[in-house]
């Protein structure tokens, strides 16, 4: 009889126990556990800052807008042969700007134009723009550019030289720096045929090539023009 007790008792308390287990089984919430993966921070590689070509310093005056000033002009055959003029006293367009330099353009004649500067450390390139417009052959009509009365260079003036446009020369001062010196344009025109030199925007660069030489081209519409 007790034997028999203690099995039933016992088979109540594992009912017991199998209900309540049912029970929680049925009743808990098991909330998820999300794992977010994070992506290291991209390290970001600054952009080199180029470092910019300084710009070009105009000689005194050397762009012609204020006239006949800082240059001294000279025309063998008279003052009715002015080397700096206005755009309306031009047979080709300036560069830049309404004023010019127009040099030969009469039979037999020399003309010169030149300024005493001083050639800066940081831009010892001297540059300009040049138009050659002539009907002559090559070999007498001439153009010399000359430093302190050293030549630097020389072109002819001639129909196979003819630009059709503004042309970039530029020469480097290097072994001058920090001189003053004579920057000077000689013509001569010969008894025939007629040739122009036309001169602007003269300037000091920092390097050789601080501005774009490609010619601006103009169409060459008087190449008989004749200074009167």
């Amino acid at each position: 009889m007790k034997r028999t007790v203690l099995v039933l008792s016992f088979g109540i308390l594992l009912a017991i126990i199998v209900i309540g287990v049912s029970a929680a089984t049925t009743t808990s919430t098991y909330i998820p556990i999300v794992y977010k993966a994070i992506s290291p921070t991209p390290t970001v590689t600054p952009t080199p800052t180029a470092t910019p070509i300084p710009g070009p310093i105009l000689l005194p005056n050397g762009d012609f807008e204020q006239g006949h000033v800082s240059w001294h002009e000279y025309a063998s055959l008279g003052l009715g042969f002015p080397i700096i003029n206005y755009k309306t006293d031009l047979p080709v367009p300036p560069y830049d700007g309404s004023w010019a330099a127009w040099m030969g353009g009469a039979a037999n004649g020399v003309d010169t134009l030149d300024q005493t500067v001083l050639v800066p450390a940081d831009h010892p390139y001297l540059s300009f723009w040049m138009y050659i417009s002539s009907t002559d052959y090559c070999g007498y009509d001439v153009a010399y550019f000359f430093v302190d009365n050293t030549i630097i260079g020389q072109t002819w003036l001639c129909s196979a030289n003819n630009t059709y446009g503004w042309v970039k020369k530029v020469y480097d001062l290097h072994s001058l720096i920090g001189q003053h010196v004579d920057i000077m344009v000689y013509t001569g025109n010969d008894l025939t045929h007629i040739s122009s030199l036309y001169l602007d925007h003269f300037a000091w660069q920092s390097t050789s090539t601080a501005e774009n030489p490609v010619p601006v081209n103009i169409s060459d519409i008087n190449a008989n023009a004749i200074k009167k």
